[in-house]
């Protein structure tokens, strides 16, 4: 794991230099920040974080990968949806390079959709809905359900079971990439 990065590091210094315009971590890095005097790291310092970033994010990305296909594999529909939408988008042709895969609404949803139901990394501390409940997006949420994550899609869980909150439950719990991406701005969970 040591080994690649220092080859990315020594990879990234040949291509773009120690001082490039790219806008990255890792050039912060080498540069430091000379207008509040913060050095640069040494090479062996930005080897050691490349390393640890690549194996941070290699569970998570692995995790969410095998997830977002499981899911395609039990929602044939959204399936074929996003072989349509690669298809016709033009991205094997291009390599499936980050500019020709952003703006395309199945695959972005696919991996949201996936994100919300399997979350790759514990999120922030569970939230319990008071009084009368909130709305989020187009389902109202009761009053006693706890909200398990931090995304704009939580997966709720009921404090109380009863048949309007299993309901509930079942409604949020289900694979849809097409979700709504916006939590309603008058009450959030």
């Amino acid at each position: 794991m040591m080994q690649y990065g220092d080859d990315a590091t020594k990879d990234y210094i040949r291509r773009h230099g120690r001082k490039s315009n790219q806008r990255s971590l890792l050039t912060k890095m080498l540069t430091g920040d000379p207008a509040t005097g913060v050095e640069p790291l040494t090479d062996a310092e930005i080897s050691v974080e490349v390393s640890n970033l690549i194996f941070a994010a290699t569970d998570t990305t692995g995790n969410t990968i095998t997830y977002a296909l499981y899911e395609l594999c039990c929602n044939p529909e959204w399936q074929k949806k996003l072989r349509e939408e690669i298809r016709a988008s033009g991205a094997m042709e291009a390599g499936f390079s980050y500019q020709s895969v952003q703006s395309l609404p199945v695959l972005n949803g696919v991996f949201t959709e996936t994100l919300r139901l399997h979350p790759a990394a514990p999120s922030a501390l569970p939230r319990i809905t008071t009084g009368n409940g909130c709305r989020i997006g187009d389902l109202d949420v009761p009053g006693g359900v706890i909200n398990l994550h931090a995304f704009p899609f939580p997966v709720l869980t009921p404090v109380v079971r009863n048949d309007s909150i299993q309901t509930l439950v079942s409604m949020t719990t289900f694979y849809r990439p097409t979700r709504p991406k916006v939590l309603s701005r008058s009450r959030q969970v």
